[in-house]
């Protein structure tokens, strides 16, 4: 029996990495996208094929900033791959402006990132997979409209939308769903953010853990009634 495979970007750490160990518990062959974390990703693989001999791992390096050969790219990169079981949408840029401090440059990153990507990889699997399912990582701030996070928010509301249309257009061949986290990981950049503060003031008052996504993620992959949605796993964050 041919084993599954599933595509995770961003998965070099974080999140990413998370999902990688999930995936290779359930059985499924990895194809594994990073940007510059490398070494990062070449360590954890030797973990991941320690703890689970018989997955078979790929790597594809591309910086999602720069979408101007990404079509073509993933094109030769996956054609290989008769059948990817899974895509998941997890690479991420995550940065502050406003209305009044916005970078057009960075805030052309972040779309690239954020929504140009997932976009691009979403027409490769309508157009080349059937029986797959596409999970996009989006975040709790969809359902709001946060100050200083200008362009971020609108990327990963962009993605949301994505995530609803090609539910339909693209059913029902493909399966098509949405996780939103909450505060889940401190960011790697700001060492005076203090989780457990920001935790105290989502209705649940805890943090989204990583056992939570695993949950949500294995809810999708299991119940094939379910496209368009959204998970939030935020404890509550997006009803305030």
């Amino acid at each position: 029996m041919t084993k599954k495979k599933v595509l995770i970007t961003g998965a070099a750490k974080r999140i990413g990495l998370n999902l990688a160990h999930l995936f290779a518990s359930l059985d499924y062959d990895l194809i594994l996208h990073y940007n510059k974390s490398e070494q990062l990703i070449l360590d954890e693989i030797e973990n991941i094929k320690l703890k689970f001999p018989n997955i078979q791992i790929d790597l594809i390096q591309y910086d999602f900033s720069n979408i101007d050969n990404l079509e073509s790219y993933f094109s030769q990169n996956l054609n290989k791959h008769k059948q990817i079981d899974v895509l998941v949408n997890n690479a991420s840029v995550f940065w502050k402006d406003n209305s009044r401090t916005i970078s057009i440059k960075e805030a052309i990153i972040q779309n690239n990132i954020n929504y140009i990507a997932p976009l691009i990889l979403t027409k490769y699997f309508g157009n080349n997979y059937k029986n797959s399912i596409i999970i996009n990582f989006l975040d709790t701030r969809i359902s709001k409209n946060p100050e200083n996070y200008l362009s971020y928010s609108i990327s990963k509301q962009s993605l949301y939308n994505l995530t609803k249309i090609s539910a339909l257009e693209l059913a029902p061949n493909i399966r098509v769903n949405g996780i939103a986290p909450g505060i889940c990981l401190p960011p790697e950049d700001d060492d005076s953010f203090d989780i457990d503060r920001e935790a105290s003031k989502t209705p649940l008052q805890t943090i989204c853990k990583l056992e939570d996504i695993n949950n949500a993620v294995k809810f999708i992959l299991t119940n094939n009634n379910i496209t368009g949605q959204c998970i939030f796993c935020d404890s509550g964050s997006h009803l305030k």
